[in-house]
């Protein structure tokens, strides 16, 4: 009798640690399961984000050639009464008040020989120009340049 009794016991602590083993097994499963559908996410997280913010960058580079059209069709508008009246010195003030926006990199005023009329100012590298025609009652007498600085989007994405 105690001989079946040692091995019902000897029965019962296998079957306990193989239990044991298995619900250590599916707990460590378990836990690469878990930590594995976590990194997923956080990349999927991380790559949202990433497009989310290339998307705003879009966003704001076509707000920022937006205003400089606006503003180099503004200045070509008022700089034409400014040349057919030889008004350089408030075409130059026109043009170095134009430069104080922190998006505005210089802009320079030509005649229609392509002549500046307004002080030329270094154009730095990643400058995008904006070129409009000044017309004065139909007819060509001139052209403004402005350059656009985009360093205030470039900024925002770091």
């Amino acid at each position: 009798m105690l001989r079946n009794r040692g091995v019902a016991w000897k029965f019962l602590l296998v079957v306990s640690l193989l239990t044991a083993v298995l619900m250590a097994g599916l707990a460590a499963t378990i836990m690469v399961s878990a930590r594995t559908a976590q990194s997923a996410q956080a990349r999927g997280v991380i790559e949202a984000f990433k497009a989310e913010q290339s998307h705003e960058e879009d966003l704001l580079r076509q707000g920022l050639r937006r205003k400089g059209e606006s503003l180099a069709e503004l200045l070509a508008k008022n700089g034409a009464s400014l040349i057919i009246g030889y008004d350089f010195e408030t075409l130059q003030e026109m043009a170095k008040s134009s430069s104080k926006d922190g998006d505005v990199a210089f802009v320079t005023f030509y005649s229609k020989e392509g002549k500046p009329l307004t002080t030329q100012a270094a154009r730095p590298a990643g400058i995008e120009v904006i070129r409009k025609d000044i017309r004065f009652e139909g007819e060509s007498v001139g052209h403004v340049e402005l350059g656009l600085s985009f360093a205030s989007v470039d900024k925002a994405r770091e």
